[in-house]
């Protein structure tokens, strides 16, 4: 335990998946093509904007909290749940809504709408990976062991973004002039 304690914690994660667990999502069949641009928006945020967050966030905790054993645990898994991911939620669907084109004021109005439906599925999913995470999983390998669940968890939340992009008003065509037009 204490050679797992001494041990640099490693934030490497698995940065390609994100956008393989959204294409995966989609089966590709002839009705239902892949929608590679929202793979794309999915795989950018994972790897330019959440895994280094959650990468420093991690690192930060373990540096910390301190207590011991089931404290410890409650202590990590409460700060992740209350801390972390409130604001998180908000900067995914923010991040989704502009990388989609829209406005800033619809990433708001998205994140806003979208925080608690979110954060009821959040919750009992994270508190319980978490609980996992910090009680079986040694500090040097929590990044990874996260990103992996991040696999299937990355689906969920490109479901409930696509929901709520539904939900908004259509951005306008905008109207290209072609140079042999007269």
């Amino acid at each position: 335990a204490a050679a797992a304690a001494a041990a640099p914690l490693n934030t490497a994660s698995l940065e390609p998946e994100p956008a393989s667990s959204d294409a995966l999502r989609h089966p590709p069949r002839t009705d239902d093509a892949i929608d590679w641009p929202r793979v794309a928006r999915m795989g950018v945020y994972r790897m330019a904007v959440f895994g280094p967050i959650f990468s420093v966030f991690i690192r930060r905790l373990e540096m910390a909290v301190k207590a011991p054993g089931a404290r410890g645990v409650a202590i990590k898994v409460a700060m992740d749940q209350l801390v972390l991911q409130p604001p998180v939620v908000c900067l995914f669907y923010f991040t989704m809504a502009v990388f989609e084109g829209r406005p800033f004021r619809d990433g708001v109005d998205r994140a806003i709408e979208m925080l608690v439906p979110t954060i009821k599925l959040n919750a009992p999913f994270w508190t319980t990976v978490h609980i996992v995470t910090f009680s079986v999983i040694p500090a040097q390998h929590r990044v990874l062991w996260v990103s992996l669940i991040q696999c299937g968890w990355t689906s969920v939340m490109s479901h409930l973004n696509h929901g709520a992009a539904s939900r908004q008003t259509p951005i306008p065509a905008v109207e290209t002039i072609s140079p042999n037009s007269g």
